[in-house]
């Protein structure tokens, strides 16, 4: 888990278990690896292959995309709804 202050720390639990644990209108499992705070994601940016490409605050090395499968619930979820 990375913090908003840029700390980090370590879970030995799977990322389900982590997830069922959060307040569902707060946090969304972006992929496999990330689930992200609702004021975490700085940017979204669409893709050619309707993917959406999100920039996370702070940002992580690697690139993190919302399947296309779950692009309409993200937004939903981002807005507030």
């Amino acid at each position: 888990m990375v913090t908003c202050k840029g700390e980090n720390y370590l879970f030995d639990l799977p990322i389900k278990e982590i997830l069922h644990s959060l307040p569902p209108d707060q946090f969304f499992q972006l992929d496999r690896q990330v689930i992200a705070k609702r004021n975490g994601s700085s940017k979204t940016i669409p893709t050619d292959t309707r993917r959406l490409e999100i920039e996370l605050c702070p940002s992580i090395q690697d690139e993190v995309f919302v399947p296309k499968t779950k692009a309409t619930d993200f937004k939903t979820w981002l807005q507030g709804a």
